[in-house]
């Protein structure tokens, strides 16, 4: 697989600790160059109207500079972008919290990825986000007892689930979008699965505190 990492621009973001691109192709959306270059990052291709930056950052990265009036999100264009230079799996950072308009934007960017054959996670240090839809491989969880696991419709009234090693188990039971059933499960057992077998649905991993639990 040919992995990408994109930096968003949400204020306040954190990368997962031990974070390292590993050879991915870094593309930084906008102010996500700042983001980046705090962790101490150099990117290959800096995109974007670059509305969140003072000026266009020049460097040995590519710039592609963007029309502020415009269809796509600059994380969007990004995601496009690495899509055409033949990637297809996607770690997207500095993508969560901040205006909750941006994150719910985000949420449509893992579909689109999906839409493309491709895989994305929505991740900072303490969270990761999914999205399956039927048909999708399971989602499989090793290592993670204890975390936190949230699961809800995405794009649809309703989705069909089942999952394993949790504290509250489900066998293809059904999730809406008007009741928060799927909300705070938590991880019970060293390997755990989450196979959605109808609909679409956003999962949502957390390494919560114990004070806010």
């Amino acid at each position: 697989m040919n992995a990408c990492v994109i930096f968003g621009a949400a204020p306040g973001a954190t990368v997962p600790k031990d974070f390292s691109p590993d050879g991915a192709l870094l593309i930084c959306a906008d102010g996500g160059f700042a983001l980046a270059r705090s962790f101490g990052f150099t990117p290959d291709i800096v995109i974007g109207d670059f509305d969140s930056l003072r000026e266009i950052p020049r460097g040995s990265w590519e710039t592609i500079v963007l029309p502020r009036e415009k269809d796509d999100t600059d994380l969007l264009a990004a995601v496009k972008l690495a899509l055409d230079r033949g990637c297809d799996d996607f770690l997207i950072l500095g993508a969560l919290g901040g205006r909750l308009d941006h994150s719910l934007g985000n949420l449509a960017v893992l579909w689109f990825l999906a839409e493309h054959g491709t895989a994305g996670v929505l991740t900072d240090e303490k969270t990761q986000v999914f999205l399956k839809r039927a048909g999708d491989p399971p989602l499989l969880l090793e290592n993670q007892k204890g975390k936190t696991l949230s699961v809800f419709p995405f794009g649809t009234e309703t989705c069909t689930v089942t999952y394993e090693g949790m504290q509250y188990p489900m066998e293809h039971g059904q999730l809406r979008s008007s009741v928060p059933l799927g909300v705070s499960n938590v991880i019970a057992e060293d390997r755990a699965e989450v196979l959605v077998e109808q609909g679409t649905a956003v999962i949502l991993l957390l390494e919560l505190s114990e004070s806010a639990i």
